[in-house]
């Protein structure tokens, strides 16, 4: 669950504005990384398990909330009601069939190549969802680039999304080397682009003679 910015009073209401902005940005990104990893986990065991446990494990293997795994769960329906294969990708109850209890003898070693998969799916999962939240807690950082330096920006990204210790502290480092430095211009690398035109820092215009 995303938290506000009651805490962080000094900041000014543009700035504000710019926070909220990024942030719903921010859990945008985050979701749909989720729901395509989620849809190539279903793809690889949906006929296997049903599609609940999948999303209850995948869940559980990437720490959601709740309210994050409706989110996901929603959107993951959405997208297997647009696919017009949609209902082969996935079923909603267990198996009852006989042949599924005859092939019971089998299930060990299909089981462990599952789990295996998993395992190399989750990790790549993880390595893409930091990848979003470095790119959006370096747009804090720009948003913030006068207020403070990138190490408190990443604070209130890290505060603001929730994000566990382990992942913060990995967004933190990526953060750290990569965000500009007072006194020096950023990378192209590291520049992101503004989220809302009226958000963009006004055009300053040179003095007479300047």
């Amino acid at each position: 669950m995303r938290r506000p910015f009651r805490r962080h009073s000094s900041l000014v209401d543009q700035t504000r504005e710019q926070l909220h902005i990024a942030t719903a940005v921010a859990g945008e990104a985050v979701l749909t990384e989720h729901v395509r990893f989620a849809l190539e986990l279903l793809d690889e065991a949906g006929d296997r398990v049903p599609l609940e446990r999948i999303l209850g494990a995948y869940g559980r293997l990437h720490y959601l909330k709740e309210g994050e795994l409706r989110q996901l769960t929603e959107r993951v329906l959405v997208a297997l009601g647009r696919d017009p294969e949609g209902a082969s990708r996935a079923r909603l109850q267990p198996p009852r069939s006989i042949f599924r209890r005859a092939a019971h003898r089998f299930r060990g070693r299909v089981h462990t190549e599952l789990r295996e998969w998993v395992d190399r799916h989750a990790a790549r999962v993880e390595l893409a969802v930091l990848e979003v939240h470095v790119h959006n807690a370096l747009r804090f950082a720009h948003i913030l680039f006068d207020a403070g330096s990138p190490e408190e920006a990443v604070e209130i990204y890290a505060d603001t999304m929730a994000l566990r210790p382990t992942m913060a502290e990995m967004v933190r480092l990526r953060v750290l080397a990569e965000a500009p430095v007072h006194g020096e211009d950023p990378s192209p690398e590291t520049v992101v682009e503004p989220l809302h035109p009226r958000l963009r820092a006004p055009l300053r215009l040179a003095e007479d003679g300047g």
